[in-house]
């Protein structure tokens, strides 16, 4: 009886107590990404005059700044490269987007021309037409890249990566005009090992909570939990 007491007492009252503050877990979601991902473009399926440099720009997201990657697009050529917005809604007419040089249909985004890049939008007159931007490059950032293309990321992520660990690229296409003829730019998505990978960063982040946990716990609080989570994970194991 005494026994069936200091269990209820164990497995009730201390938890509620113990587990009050902090729940140490080993979550294999604080762990590192596996692989790091990238848009390729296939330059050689480019016009010659068109170049492409890869590069990030600083984005501030949630209070935090990180760096979005991107695709830029020169041209030193005379014909027009046009880049263009998404979706392609062929109810659209060209008095929807005046002097967009483009066919009924097409949204215009950027414009590159013999060394220039150009963006559609609001001009000083309040109309809308193609302004000069403050760049000799059009850019397309990743996320607008993941619309045009409908990819995603499907990472894995933890610890215990294998060797030899790898995911398949994907090709993409998307539209673009060159001159007044449609254009269809070609390229890869693809899957690198992740140059950063730490094989034990989830274990890591689980003993920091428990080391944190300890020295903010008392001694029998703490051995009770680690001796209930034990068994827990016995349990778990076992089915």
């Amino acid at each position: 009886m005494k026994f069936i007491v200091s269990l209820l007492f164990v497995g009730v009252l201390v938890p509620q107590v113990a587990f009050a503050d902090i729940a140490c877990s080993l979550d294999q979601r604080t762990g590192d990404k596996w692989f790091v991902t990238r848009f390729i473009i296939d330059e050689k399926s480019l016009p010659y005059e068109i170049s492409v440099v890869y590069g990030a720009d600083e984005i501030s997201q949630s209070g935090e700044d990180s760096l979005e990657e991107n695709i830029q697009f020169s041209n030193e050529g005379a014909v027009p490269f046009y880049l263009l917005r998404y979706p392609v809604a062929p109810i659209l007419l060209s008095q929807d987007y005046p002097d967009s040089e483009l066919p009924d249909g097409y949204i215009p985004y950027h414009k590159v021309v013999q060394g220039r890049a150009l963006s559609y939008g609001s001009v000083p007159s309040g109309k809308r037409g193609w302004f000069q931007s403050n760049q000799d490059y059009a850019t397309l950032l990743r996320h607008e890249l993941e619309e045009m293309t409908g990819l995603v990321e499907e990472n894995e992520v933890g610890d215990g990566r294998p060797r030899g660990a790898n995911k398949p690229k994907t090709d993409f296409t998307f539209p673009a005009f060159y001159g007044d003829k449609p254009f269809t730019v070609k390229g890869e998505f693809v899957y690198e090992l992740n140059p950063d990978y730490n094989s034990h960063k989830a274990w890591h982040n689980y003993e920091g909570c428990q080391k944190s946990y300890e020295e903010n716990t008392p001694s029998w609080t703490f051995k009770i939990k680690m001796f209930l989570q034990r068994i827990l994970w016995g349990i778990k194991s076992a089915l």
